[in-house]
């Protein structure tokens, strides 16, 4: 009986690995209206604006008839930006609303936010947790009903942070010499979402992490 060689052997190929899913649902809060833009309180605003404007498109607000929302959707990866008009502390009615007007309840959730509680400049990048005292993560826990979404947090602890109530602090614009630190903040983590989409988050953690 012929026993086949190894050169007689079927070539076998390689499994390929597995492309991370480009599709995700990214929601930034922060407060509609022109009294709270480039406020500390609003950098997940300008996060999104910063991820829009690279992909050459625009916010329209959603739905016309109930506005939750000012949505762009992104064709290339998939992904659906969320910006939304309920203001901080309903920022998870937003987030069902998208959902369920999307059928993107079995996207990656990403929420971008700021931390008062991380040195300005400093971004981190984790996968579920608490909602730490920031009310907007904690209507997202509390309309969602579970807490495992991806977070990216930005720094916006400068200068005077302990002398005055954290309230009047995050609703307060940045001092203009934080300015060049915040833009540069903005932008990488708009970096590491677009890493994000193209390799997977955890390959983001790892890579946007570690710089501080």
């Amino acid at each position: 009986m012929h026993r086949p060689t190894p050169r007689s052997l079927p070539n076998r190929k390689k499994a390929a690995t597995p492309k991370p899913d480009r599709s995700m649902l990214v929601i930034g809060l922060g407060n509609p209206g022109k009294r709270y833009e480039r406020t500390r309180h609003n950098v997940g605003f300008d996060v999104l604006d910063e991820l829009v404007r690279r992909r050459g498109l625009r916010f329209r607000r959603r739905p016309f008839w109930r506005p939750l929302a000012h949505v762009a959707r992104s064709g290339d990866d998939n992904a659906i930006w969320i910006k939304p008009t309920t203001y901080m502390n309903r920022s998870g009615e937003a987030a069902v609303w998208a959902r369920r007007a999307y059928d993107a309840s079995e996207l990656p959730l990403l929420a971008v936010y700021d931390d008062a509680d991380l040195p300005l400049g400093q971004l981190r990048l984790r996968r579920g947790g608490g909602h730490g005292g920031h009310n907007g993560i904690r209507s997202l826990i509390d309309c969602l009903g579970e807490s495992a979404f991806l977070r990216i947090r930005l720094g916006v602890s400068g200068e005077g942070r302990r002398e005055r109530p954290l309230a009047d602090y995050l609703l307060d614009r940045f001092e203009p010499e934080e300015q060049p630190t915040v833009s540069e903040s903005v932008t990488l983590a708009a970096d590491a979402i677009d890493c994000a989409l193209e390799v997977g988050f955890e390959r983001a953690m790892n890579r946007f992490n570690r710089r501080g």
